[in-house]
């Protein structure tokens, strides 16, 4: 037997050792003699011209087993110890099995795995909800506070992602290391720990990114109503409604501007979503809006000559008016009075009407349409003259306050007009 056979067989003893060895010393022992072992090979293999491929396949195979048990001794000895066998052997760089401690960091133990697997769910998880986010908002067309928030995850996907190249990671490294704090490699745990908080951002800007941009388009449509743009106010009203349809304030505004608009019946579809809406949201819903809504509901239904409906809505907030608060109670009382009396006269209950409209006028003697729908009514009932003072009050306050002209139908004013010149002329 040769001396390189020799030394192989002895260096597969020695590998077979360290497998075997349990307790730390047992292993301390197995592994300095292995290595001492694989020197011994190594000179062998330098006196030997040409060797035996027999052997040098055993010598790969045992190669193949020591280096498998690197992270063992590593993890059992601690990485300085055999920083310590190297600097006292001192080595030639070319001599590898001195060098298990790298071996040992190279290779992918269960720690490893487990945080690059966590690492990668975790990226995984950013981008799934940066592409739904995209998904939810590209729906609306150009806005800044959509284009700003999908930027921001796209960015924060994509430092993750670095978090697995070297160059990445070497910028990673560049950007957000700080003395104070230490280097930080990113590796491992390191890359996990970042995808988490990368996650926790994205999944923030996921999850508040629809209110911000409803707040925008909310903004937005209050802006476009107030400069009388109805149909820009609806559209970005229906942007916000789409994006939180369970807000009820949001539902009323965009009600609110398709009766401005004009197109009663959608508003009307609004006003009953927006009414259902708070009643399934509980007794916190139930404020100064929701019995707004009912009385607005309450005027288009007169509009679309749903008369018993419009009666029952009005009833049950005056049955309720106490609820109102009482800064806005007297206001919504006028209102309901007066489109009851409005209801009644439309059905020729023209004594009901003539008590309701006067009981408005009491609630606000400044309202436009009560005194139109009573001086109506009085020409039903052949009282011309009381109706004609009612006209001309009716003209006097809108002349005193034009905003009522939202109040009323725009014929009333040429109705009223038409009356006095008739009522003048005779």
């Amino acid at each position: 037997m040769s001396a390189l056979e020799q030394a192989i067989s002895t260096y597969r003893q020695a590998v077979d050792a360290l497998e075997d060895a349990a307790k730390k010393d047992e292993i301390y022992a197995a592994g300095l003699h292995a290595l001492t072992v694989r020197d011994q090979i190594a000179s062998a293999l330098d006196g030997e011209a040409q060797p035996v491929p027999s052997n040098l396949k055993k010598l790969v195979q045992n190669d193949h087993r020591l280096t498998a048990l690197a992270t063992k001794i590593d993890s059992t000895l601690g990485r300085q110890t055999l920083k310590d066998w190297r600097r006292t052997r001192n080595p030639d760089d070319k001599l590898w099995w001195w060098k298990l401690d790298e071996v040992a960091a190279a290779a992918p133990s269960w720690n490893n795995r487990c945080s690059t697997f966590f690492a990668i769910v975790f990226l995984t998880a950013s981008v799934a909800l940066a592409a739904d986010t995209f998904n939810t908002v590209r729906s609306l067309g150009a806005n800044p506070v959509s284009t700003i928030g999908t930027l921001l995850q796209g960015v924060l996907a994509l430092i993750a992602a670095s978090a697995f190249t070297e160059s990445g990671r070497k910028v990673l490294v560049e950007k957000f290391s700080h003395p104070r704090f230490g280097k930080r490699e990113f590796k491992g745990w390191g890359r996990a720990v970042l995808g988490l908080i990368v996650l926790a951002l994205v999944a923030v800007a996921w999850y508040s990114l629809p209110a911000v941009a409803a707040g925008y388009f909310r903004r937005q449509g209050a802006e476009f109503s107030n400069r009388g743009l109805t149909q820009q106010a609806t559209a970005s009203y229906e942007q916000a409604v789409s994006l939180q349809p369970l807000v009820v304030e949001t539902r009323l505004a965009l009600a609110k501007a398709e009766e401005q608009g004009g197109e009663n019946s959608k508003a009307i579809e609004e006003y009953k979503s927006a009414i259902a809406l708070s009643e399934r949201l509980g007794a916190a819903e139930l404020n100064d809006s929701y019995y707004d809504a009912k009385v607005r509901l309450a005027r288009l239904y007169i509009l679309e000559q749903n008369y018993r409906n419009a009666l029952l809505l009005l009833n049950e907030v005056q049955d309720k008016i106490g609820l109102v608060s009482p800064a806005k109670r007297k206001d919504q009382l006028y209102f309901v009075l007066t489109y009851s009396g409005w209801a009644n006269l439309e059905l020729k209950h023209l004594d009901e009407a003539q008590s309701e409209l006067n009981a408005a006028i009491g609630q606000k003697e400044s309202g436009a349409p009560a005194h139109y729908l009573l001086g109506s009514t009085l020409q039903e009932l052949k009282q011309d003259g009381a109706a004609t003072e009612q006209w001309k009050r009716f003209i006097q306050i809108l002349q005193q306050f034009p905003a009522q002209k939202s109040d009323v139908q725009m014929e009333w004013i040429s109705i009223a007009q038409e009356q006095l010149t008739k009522g003048t002329q005779s």
